[in-house]
Formats: structure tokens, sequence, C-alpha cells
């Protein structure tokens, strides 16, 4: 039986040490995307999971803990997948325990699936696995969400931020830690400021990450892909119809005679469900009509699409794809989680499609960014045609 892992992308905003600027946006100076996710890798790969957490339990113990179980690096593509171990006595549903003093990537007696009465008698620390996939040369993040794991973005881009400031060597760090009480508590809570002097030690920097969801919409996907996928499309539509009058002979002779017509009108609501087989340049079309036939704020009015073997519509204007990953169940280490490697083959087998629409939602994004650019430049250069015009006229 196969296990579906739901994918959702993340634009990369803010990676790396911006110039700290006041009443301004920050500058980026150092440390993209790309050198982040190789020194985080760097850094993982050779440790103890239990020393891959990049903070200290005992000074945070009320924060969740986030340690790696994981990781593997792919040249061909220079994409990273990493196994988080998101820790959690409270973990609902199927969870498991892995030992943290076993080392990232270890296979034998690291982990087990916690049921009653079943713990070996190692220290296990009990969560779920949390993957996310670093694609660098797209300067997106995925997270890859089955039933046995777990999504927590916040988490994650935390994960990655602490390891910057705590734990990544850089010569012109300045860290400064301050204490104070919790008044509702009474614990003493540790306060930790991290910032970064340029070389010049002329200005202060510090450390961003940000990822931001991308969800891609009809307009921006692949129609080639698209059209494989459709068998029927669906139109929902609002038409006006002249209910026949019921109204008395009499009642119709006084009409005419007072020369009154009537012209009893009602809409109607309807729905068309056609089988299809459609071309890209039909699904074009398509998108075309519902771009200039469908208003944002129609309640009813839509067009959708149903896929081979489903009996779910898809409508235009909510669509969002978030591709899956199918991976035979029997594949999980210790019956608990996937390790990197066999999460790795699944999605390199199949990296070209799962990135298709994505990547159509980018290009498009950027075209739309020149044609905007454009009209501005055309609006400037007829602006300053018109004052010189009217220079001219003055002189």
């Amino acid at each position: 039986m196969d296990d579906s892992g739901l994918i959702s992308f993340f634009r990369v905003e803010d990676c790396g040490l911006y110039r700290i600027r006041r009443n301004a946006e920050s500058e980026f100076k150092s440390d993209d995307f790309t050198s982040v996710s190789k020194e985080l890798y760097d850094w993982l790969k050779d440790r103890n999971v239990l020393n891959t957490i990049p903070w200290d339990p005992s000074e945070h113990p009320r924060r969740d803990k986030v340690y790696c179980k994981d990781v593997t690096f792919d040249e061909a593509t220079g994409d990273y997948l990493f196994v988080l171990w998101f820790a959690n006595s409270d973990a609902a549903g199927e969870v498991g325990g892995i030992d943290l003093n076993a080392k990232v990537g270890e296979t034998t007696n690291d982990s087990e699936k916690i049921e009653a009465k079943n713990s070996s008698g190692k220290e296990l620390t009990i969560g779920k696995a949390m993957y996310y996939w670093f694609i660098p040369s797209l300067n997106l993040v995925a997270s890859i969400n089955f039933k046995h794991s777990k999504a927590d973005n916040d988490s994650f881009t935390n994960f990655v931020k602490r390891w910057f400031d705590n734990k990544h060597k850089h010569p012109n760090k300045n860290v400064s830690r301050s204490t104070h009480e919790d008044p509702r508590t009474g614990l003493e809570i540790s306060r930790v400021s991290v910032s970064y002097l340029s070389d010049d030690r002329k200005y202060s920097m510090s450390f961003k990450f940000k990822a931001t969801e991308k969800e891609t919409n009809i307009f921006s996907i692949d129609k080639r892909q698209l059209a494989k996928k459709i068998s029927h499309v669906v139109i929902r539509d609002t038409v006006s119809t002249t209910a026949i009058s019921e109204r008395s002979s009499g009642v119709k002779l006084w009409d005419k005679l007072s020369k009154k017509k009537v012209n009893s009108r009602r809409t109607q609501q309807i729905e068309v469900v056609e089988q299809v087989t459609l071309s890209e340049d039909e699904i074009d079309s398509i998108i075309k009509l519902y771009e200039d036939e469908i208003k944002p704020n129609d309640t009813w009015n839509n067009i959708g699409f149903r896929e081979v073997d489903s009996g779910n519509t898809k409508w235009f204007s909510s669509y969002t794809h978030r591709p899956k990953i199918l991976i035979n169940e029997n594949l999980k280490h210790n019956k608990l989680f996937f390790n990197a490697e066999t999460m790795w083959k699944e999605i390199t087998d199949k990296r070209d499609d799962l990135l298709l629409n994505m990547k159509s939602h980018l290009e498009s994004e950027v075209q739309t960014k020149e044609k905007g650019n454009e009209s501005n430049l055309e609006a400037m250069v007829k602006s300053n045609d018109a004052g010189l015009g009217h220079a001219v006229g003055e002189s």
C-alpha cells in the first residue's frame, strides 16, 4: 500500500545577512540560500542526532525540540532533503521514538514505533518526522507531509535561523545575553541577541530566513500537463427565463385593454458536465474564456474540470496545484518514517513533473513583472514627452 505525501512549495523571500537600517528596508549583504543550504547540510551530516538541535534545551525548556534525523544531497540537481524530528511527548496518531545518541542517517536500531509495552529498553524521544526539500536553483523550499509525519513551518524556519545564529561560525558575530524572570511562572528566562559586524566594522547585520507559501493558480498551470488529466469540463452559468403566465383569460383581456405587457422573468442556475478530450490550445482557450466571462465576485458562475477516475470538481476560481508523491509503506524505516535516501529516490524519479507547474508559475510571475515594468516605462516616457512639449511651447 502506498503512503501519499502532499507537497507544499515555499519561496525563500529572505535568506542571509542583511544590513540593519533605521527607517529603511534592510539590505542583503551575504550568505544566500545556496550557501546557507550547503553549510547547514555540512554541519548536520556527521553529528549525533542529540547534537543537531541548534539551541540549549535546558535554557528553553518550554520550546518545542527539533532535531535532524537524516540528510542527503544530490550533486546533479543541487537539491537537499532534510528529515527533521519534531519531538513531542503529547504527539497523537502514528508516532515513534528515535535514539538521540545515533548518528545522523544511522539505520541500525536507531528508532522504534511506539506502541503499548514494545520499547526495547532504549531511551527514545517520541515525536514525528518532518520532511523538507531544499531547491536552491529555484529559490524554493518544499514541505512533504504524510499521515505519519508533521509539517510545521514555523518550527522549520526557526530551526534554520537558530542554527545560523547559535552554531554557524562568523568572524564578526556579536552575542549579548540577558536574563529575566517570567512573572507567570517565576522561571528565569535567558534572552540572546545576535548581530554581525561588516568587515570594515561600519555597520551591523542580522540573519534573516523567511519562506512564503507559493500556490499555483489556473493561469500559471502547465497547460500541456493539465490537458492529459482532464476527463470532463464543468460549467456553471446563470440563465434568464420567461415564466408562462397562468393568469385567467379575463385578466389577460384586461391586460390587452389596458395595454399592459406581462413579462415575468426569473433566473436559473445551471451546471453542465461534458466528457471531453482537450488539447493544450483548447485548455488555453477555456482559461481565457474564464478570464473574460467570469467575474471575481461571482458566487455561482464558474468553470471547472474533473480528472480521470475522479468525481470531484476542481474549480478555476479556487484552483491550487499541490502535487503528491506516493511511496510504498513497506519502505518505511522501522515502519516509522522514510529515510532521506528512500525519499530522494522517489522524488528524483518524478522531479521534473513535481516542479513543472511551479516553474510555470514562477515564469508567469516574471513575465507579469516585466510587462508591469514596460508599462511603467512607457508611462514615464509619455509623461516626459508631454512635459517637454509643454516646455517648448512656453518658450
